[in-house]
């Protein structure tokens, strides 16, 4: 068995850090909070020679195609590190999701997202996705 190596890189040329794509990439959590996700993926596709697994948060309800870029208010004092002010996340609906990842190169094979009662409390959305 080879053991898992890891490698940090700036994920807006992440493409060019390796020579060869990878069968399966994972990308989990953070896309939201990147300044240009359709991008990223565009970055992403080119690493992808099978598929791709991604999760988000921040899920709009409906069924309209539509983001919003949400300012969050600093929380630091509060002990949430991660919600500093001035940074903001990405929040964007289903069909937005499956857009972008048509844009960058990708086909929808499988989606998954809480029950819609749940998804105020739990606003993630994981999908399984073919490279083009």
């Amino acid at each position: 068995m080879v053991a898992p190596q890891f490698y940090v890189a700036d994920v807006y040329s992440i493409a060019d850090r390796f020579s060869e794509p990878f069968d399966v990439v994972l990308c989990m959590g953070g896309l939201y909070h990147i300044a240009d996700p359709p991008y990223i993926l565009t970055q992403i596709r080119k690493l992808t020679r099978d598929k791709v697994i991604l999760q988000t948060s921040g899920v709009l309800p409906g069924t309209d195609n539509r983001a919003t870029f949400v300012i969050r208010e600093d929380q630091t004092a509060k002990g949430l590190t991660s919600l500093r002010g001035g940074k903001g996340v990405w929040m964007v609906s289903v069909p937005c999701f499956h857009a972008i990842l048509t844009h960058a190169g990708f086909r929808l094979l499988e989606d998954a997202q809480p029950e819609a009662s749940q998804r105020e409390r739990f606003p993630w959305y994981c999908a399984l996705a073919g490279a083009v």
